[in-house]
């Protein structure tokens, strides 16, 4: 038997659709002491398992978003029922009770989210408890519904054979086959991965929207010093976009082009350009939105630029994403662990290879199709 929950929308942008399956239960799992109970007196399988005796297993490798989630919720978990379960990275040898946060390389979480492509799972599976998920916030959810499922003192909690928790994708309709001018750097070309690849090529081939892409590696936004500046070619972009994209600033601080007034429009500071810039294209595109993508965080002497373009679109009314903040975009230029995943190499601080920009995909959807949604709403389109 199946049955569905909506619960509420996280950041606005995704509901969730809760199913929770009632697969065939057995009775008491055969491996001795600690072994789980089925109750059959509810419209629904469960288990009472005890937690006493499970250790908390996660990745080795774990995101630092992954590792502080974790952390935080082996606190949260000793709040509510008192157990202070000993956490260890699955580097260590496999024990028959264990409580797998994440992608560990145990099976079990592996399986955990068969033919789930957006959401989290709970599954308890030969005397392990996993919890999987394919997102930062999708893995919170996920713990928050595990610990809502213990009992405040008890060490005993009740836990549903199989859940499989689904996330709805953001309503990206408004973004089919609509046309985009996007203008950057090698973020955009997608230096030697090459601009079929980037996340914007990605978007266009899933919502069958047309890209103009003017990313060029090495590009400032400012004329600070003329490295295809932004503001010098911009006006070459076609006009009768739908939505102009304005990314850069990482080559910027690369010549240590001033940032300039907030209002500014000097085409040698960072500011006066973006101001430029968006001016322009107000007037090549009039009925176009306009976006700011920042850099990502590198050091806290690039954020500055970052910041200045948040400060710039604001002041001008537009939506920029920040994608300087680690834990809003997924992507964390300053580990190690992360770049050899998902960089071009392990030393390369600014580009993602094609599993970074796989990575990013869902949270530049996800910005566009609320702020395009948004401008058509204001519009009355």
């Amino acid at each position: 038997m199946k049955h569905r929950l909506i619960r509420g929308a996280i950041a606005g942008l995704l509901s969730v659709s809760l199913l929770t399956a009632a697969v065939g239960c057995g009775g008491p799992d055969s491996q001795g002491g600690g072994a789980p109970t089925a109750e059959t007196n509810s419209t629904e399988a469960v288990l009472r398992i005890d937690l006493s005796e499970y250790r908390i297993i996660r990745p080795a490798e774990a995101l630092p978003s992954y590792a502080r989630l974790f952390t935080k919720f082996r606190v949260a978990l000793k709040r509510r029922t008192g157990l202070d379960l000993v956490m260890a990275e699955d580097t260590e040898a496999e024990g028959e009770r264990e409580l797998l946060l994440g992608g560990t390389n145990r099976m079990q979480s592996e399986a955990a989210l068969a033919e789930l492509e957006n959401g989290y799972a709970i599954r308890y599976m030969d005397g392990k408890i996993a919890i999987n998920a394919t997102s930062v916030t999708a893995m919170e959810m996920a713990l928050e519904h595990f610990l809502e499922e213990t009992e405040e003192g008890n060490t005993t909690m009740r836990l549903p054979i199989d859940y499989s928790v689904c996330l709805a994708q953001e309503d990206t309709d408004c973004l089919r086959g609509i046309t985009v001018n996007a203008i950057g750097d090698s973020y955009l070309y997608g230096a030697t991965l090459g601009t079929d690849k980037v996340w914007l090529s990605l978007l266009a081939n899933e919502l069958d929207m047309t890209v103009n892409n003017y990313g060029i590696n090495g590009s400032t936004v400012s004329a600070y010093e003329d490295h295809h500046a932004m503001v010098n070619r911009f006006r070459n972009m076609r006009a009768g976009a739908d939505l102009v994209i304005i990314e850069g600033g990482r080559n910027d601080y690369n010549v240590r082009a001033p940032l300039g007034e907030l209002t500014g429009t000097d085409p040698k500071t960072y500011a006066g350009a973006l101001n430029l810039m968006i001016a322009g294209i107000r007037e090549q595109n009039p009925n176009a939105l306009i976006v700011g993508i920042t850099p990502w965080y590198v050091n806290s002497d690039m954020k500055r630029y970052s910041d200045m373009m948040l400060e710039v679109f604001r002041a001008q009314g537009l939506p920029c994403l920040n994608a300087a903040d680690p834990d809003k975009v997924g992507v964390y230029m300053t580990d190690a662990a992360f770049r050899r995943q998902y960089c071009l190499n392990e030393n390369d601080i600014s580009h993602l290879n094609a599993e970074g920009m796989k990575l990013v995909l869902p949270v530049f959807r996800a910005f566009l199709a609320e702020a395009y949604a948004e401008y058509l709403s204001q519009r009355g389109g």
